[in-house]
């Protein structure tokens, strides 16, 4: 900003000599003396001030006065202020006047950080703040665009000064405004980005800050913020790229106006489901999906679909989420569904957000699997696997962040006394800085029965044939055109405006990375099998691997290898070769890669890295969701099995934060070692420490033992493994992993005997001899009853820690039993059998 020049100098002196007329009218005015000739004179003095001062100033000068007076009625087509204007606006006229003669040198204090001077002209004009200055720019402008912190702090939270407020360009009063200069119609936020100042950028953002809003220029925060590292970072960072998409560069808009006037839908979301006492959410296949995406578009709504898949019969409640198995009486068959993406930008409708706990210190397990949902009440104990709906403020804030594509966002609330946790919004999950409270998110279409009234209903008291409404933007603009509701419920409710939702926001989100690396490792599986038969989108297979080639080339025919050669001699230094398969084998298509072993360790990670991220990145940007993985490099390369395995689960762990993909490693069925140390790298740090495996809890009773083990249920060394049949997730996980033949047998059983108390079938790839049917009960009385020398072992999924932790509350709480622990190192043992933990002193504990 300029110092003050000549063009000030004549613009000053003119608004003074206004002043000083205004200002002797006043005090001519006060006595008796108040008649309308006092009135029309100060009329004809301004009017003689301004033409005189108009045709010596320069354009912004001039302009920047026209509009003051234009304020006080003054007609630029007449040159005179009009009839209109009156004595009770003398003094406001005054009051202004001097703080605009003020704010001259006001406006050159906040440009260079002089907060003292602006903190005086605040308190005298506090009606000036937002305004904009000579030079077009607003106070908090100036002072972000120079990176004064301090001033920037004071202006928003002291002086309440807008932290959306924008610079305006004068003009004559009834010219539009044409130019595309970027400073004009822009708020701090923009300069702040623009020149890097990323303390201010995040604090301006943290006091609601509109990121997304447009300058004269047709331009964002967002995208001047591309121009410095730091603040690209940030929002690199800060913002969602997509979910089934991913967009290559930051999103240029908040959702609501890129869907404003399309009739289409943007589909970029991810179906999943979690049966009700699991703790791990599962991708529906691309068929089931596509059927969920369309059951929220149907007109009339309608609240349930139907599904069949092969064999398996189920429906689905569109208003709860919620799949039933074939007996709807029987909740433990049922699971949760849920879309990870935006309820806006995929189906144009309004959400209801609801959370689950699955970690909290002093939470409870339901003792049979419920689908009742909850309120958040101050006071009530947490209980795990029930899904809370959010308050009306909390969804406020929830939906505002989706529709300005936030990740992450911190909350309080009041059901965990006011800890703050961090909602992860890419991948609907949550947790505390410490990793004591942990869960889930989702959200539920909102609904209302009626468009002469948008009050959403519940849609857990709804029934089956219940008529409904999808509360959708359209819905809103109906309402608001009609007058259902006002422009303010409009804007507040519906519009998602930033600084609504966002005024004491905390950015510091210290526990993000560790928990995005958790919840990656719920997309990560290890089995044993044929690379060909995985059902996956993507196959991976390795050039350089003529075992593979040759399996894969037998499987796939002439065709596949001649694809293969055309495209190979297109380009010989490909890095992948994508060819689909039609239909030849299970999987969509077939990524070849060709990659090469290397004596030197760093090299090896560092390829190992890229084959990776290539393969991630192509996937994503084809729209593919499952990829499989063979032990690339652990066969006859004689590379080291733990390094390839640890390096290419962590390089997984890393990318799949970015690309919500599933990834399966498929390991030979006689190859073990290798199996077992994939398997120990899933859950490893981004460090490279591998979590380490906890021993089982055991109990003797009788001549057996009962075990409580968190483990793989298919890869039990055991004679018998028992699955119950009406548990439809066990059932196929059984037999996927056993293979094509236990797969035969049982469906052929099943249909010879419906009402058979036992199936039995091969073991094919698992280590057992027989699955059953029915679970055995109040195992300890048999063994007692029977003397039996059995070992019994209860098998827990690694990531349902509550229900492992019920187990082992229900075994060792046996009176009549010794408990024959195997526990950790750090554990001791007295000669009174008591046990006591040894805490280092570099825990958290």
């Amino acid at each position: 900003m300029a110092t003050e020049n000549n063009d000030e100098k004549l613009l000053k002196q003119c608004i003074q000599s206004i002043i000083d007329a205004v200002s002797d009218t006043i005090n001519q005015s006060s006595g008796e003396n108040n008649s309308p000739q006092l009135l029309n004179n100060l009329r004809k003095k301004i009017n003689k001030i301004a033409d005189k001062s108009f045709s010596s100033l320069s354009t912004q000068c001039r302009n920047y006065l026209l509009n003051i007076l234009c304020e006080y009625h003054y007609s630029e087509k007449h040159k005179a202020l009009s009839d209109s204007f009156t004595n009770d606006m003398l003094d406001s006229f005054l009051q202004d006047l001097q703080g605009r003669l003020q704010s001259l040198d006001v406006f050159h204090a906040a440009w260079d950080g002089n907060q003292l001077i602006v903190e005086e002209f605040i308190e005298d004009y506090p009606q000036l703040m937002d305004k904009t200055g000579l030079y077009e720019t607003t106070l908090l402008y100036s002072a972000a665009r120079n990176n004064h912190f301090d001033l920037v702090k004071y202006l928003i939270e002291e002086a309440e000064c807008s932290v959306n407020a924008r610079n305006e360009e004068y003009v004559q009063k009834d010219q539009a405004v044409t130019t595309k200069r970027a400073t004009i119609n822009t708020v701090a936020l923009y300069a702040a980005c623009f020149q890097g100042h990323l303390d201010i950028v995040t604090y301006l953002i943290s006091h609601g800050g509109d990121y997304y809003i447009l300058n004269n220029a047709n331009e964002t925060p967002v995208q001047n913020g591309q121009r410095t590292s730091n603040t690209r970072e940030f929002f690199k960072d800060f913002l969602i790229f997509g979910y089934s998409t991913n967009l290559s560069n930051l999103p240029k808009k908040k959702i609501l106006h890129e869907i404003e006037g399309r009739t289409d839908l943007i589909v970029d979301c991810i179906w999943e489901y979690k049966p009700i006492a699991m703790e791990q959410w599962i991708a529906f296949p691309p068929d089931i999906s596509d059927q969920l995406q369309q059951s929220l578009t149907k007109k009339p709504f309608e609240t349930e679909l139907r599904l069949k898949t092969g064999r398996d019969r189920s429906h689905i409640s569109i208003v709860k989420f919620l799949r039933f198995g074939p007996d709807p009486d029987k909740p433990n068959n049922s699971a949760w569904i849920r879309c990870r993406g935006s309820s806006l930008q995929n189906f144009h409708c309004y959400a209801q957000w609801q959370m689950m706990f699955i970690r909290h210190p002093t939470g409870t397990i339901n003792p049979s699997p419920s689908i009742e949902v909850l309120d958040m009440s101050a006071g009530d104990n947490i209980q795990f696997n029930s899904w809370y709906t959010v308050d009306d403020q909390i969804n406020l804030i929830l939906e505002t962040a989706m529709n300005y594509r936030r990740r992450y966002v911190n909350i309080v609330l009041k059901i965990l006394e006011n800890e703050r946790i961090t909602l992860n919004l890419e991948t609907f999950s949550f947790t505390n800085e410490q990793n004591t409270i942990v869960g889930f998110l989702r959200w539920i279409p909102e609904l209302i029965s009626n468009m002469t009234d948008l009050s959403s209903v519940d849609n857990f008291e709804l029934t089956n044939n219940s008529s409904v409404i999808l509360l959708t933007t359209t819905c809103v603009k109906q309402a608001q055109d009609n007058k259902i509701i006002s422009p303010d419920q409009t804007r507040y409710y519906y519009e998602l405006i930033y600084e609504n939702a966002f005024q004491n926001d905390d950015l510091e989100f210290s526990n993000k990375r560790g928990e995005n690396e958790n919840d990656t490792n719920n997309l990560i599986q290890v089995i044993q099998g044929d690379l060909l038969m995985e059902t996956t989108d993507v196959i991976v297979v390795c050039s350089l691997s003529k075992f593979l080639m040759d399996h894969v080339f037998n499987a796939g025919g002439k065709s596949l290898r001649s694809a293969f050669d055309k495209k190979r001699k297109e380009n010989e230094n490909y890095s992948i070769i994508s060819i689909r398969t039609e239909g030849s084998l299970k999987c969509k298509a077939i990524y070849f890669v060709p990659w090469k072993p290397n004596s030197d360790e760093n090299r090896l990670c560092q390829s190992i890295k890229q084959l990776v991220k290539n393969v991630i990145k192509k996937a994503a940007s084809e729209n593919f969701q499952s990829i499989a993985f063979p032990a690339i490099g652990c066969g006859g390369f004689e590379c080291s099995t733990s390094l390839n395995a640890k390096t290419f689960i962590g390089q997984c762990q890393r990318l799949l934060v970015k690309y919500p993909l599933s990834v399966v490693f498929v390991i030979q069925p006689e190859k073990v070692e290798i199996y077992d140390e994939f398997r120990q790298h899933i859950g490893s740090s981004k460090h490279g420490q591998t979590t380490v495996k906890e021993p089982p809890i055991s109990l003797r009773v009788g001549n057996g033992i009962i075990e409580v083990k968190k483990d793989d249920i298919t890869k039990q060394k055991v004679d018998v493994i028992i699955g119950s049949s009406s548990s439809e997730n066990l059932r196929q996980i059984l037999l996927k992993a056993a293979g094509d033949q236990a797969q035969i047998v049982y469906t052929n059983e099943l249909t010879a005997n419906s009402n058979a108390s036992i199936i039995i079938t091969p073991s094919g790839h698992l280590h057992f001899d027989i699955v059953v049917k029915t679970m055995v009960r109040e195992m300890k009385q048999q063994i007692k009853k029977k003397g039996l020398s059995w070992t019994i072992k209860f098998i827990i999924h690694p990531s349902q820690q509550n229900i492992y932790d019920e187990f082992c509350k229900q075994v060792l709480s046996s009176d009549h039993a010794s408990n024959d622990y195997r526990l950790p190192s750090t554990w001791e043992r007295s000669d009174d059998d008591q046990i006591r933990f040894l805490i280092p002193k570099n825990t958290d504990e």
